[in-house]
């Protein structure tokens, strides 16, 4: 796994040192990154943390939102089996999501909000040093969430 995560940083500084600049430079790189995390995850002993590591970069480079909302969800279905999972790396990967969130919600797109709010709890639960803001994220993500439509009256 450390190796395809070398390989992935080679790859990147080639991609760069090429010329591929803008557009297919990112191209060039997301291919990158995500040929190594489908080779570490096809391993039979998954590095984590190099996982972690290699959906941040991806993250970083994400073309819009539903590419973005896409990985960290991959990375919650990916995760949420593992035990011992890095701290640090499961906070970011919380965090991200949440105030994703949290500026969908401040730009009035609640049913937005409500979907990366909901993620940040879901990957709140292999994310035990969040645990004690889990009443509190509720209590917002209940706040923000769209009231449903009401139902059409027979006339």
């Amino acid at each position: 796994a450390k190796v395809c995560v070398l390989m992935a940083r080679m790859a990147e500084d080639v991609c760069s040192r090429n010329g591929s600049k803008g557009v297919h430079g990112l191209a060039c790189m997301r291919r990158v990154f995500e040929e190594a995390l489908n080779k570490i995850l096809a391993s039979p002993a998954p590095d984590y943390v190099s996982v972690c590591y290699i959906i941040r970069k991806l993250y970083g480079l994400r073309k819009n939102d539903n590419e973005g909302f896409a990985l960290l969800e991959q990375a919650w279905k990916v995760l949420s089996g593992v035990a011992d999972l890095p701290g640090d790396e499961m906070r970011w990967l919380t965090a991200t999501a949440w105030n994703r969130g949290s500026h969908l919600s401040a730009f009035d797109a609640p049913q937005e909000a409500s979907k990366w709010m909901q993620l940040a709890l879901n990957l709140l639960d292999a994310t035990p040093s969040l645990q004690g803001r889990r009443t509190e994220m509720e209590h917002h993500l209940q706040a923000v969430s769209p009231a449903p439509a009401p139902e059409a009256r027979a006339a």
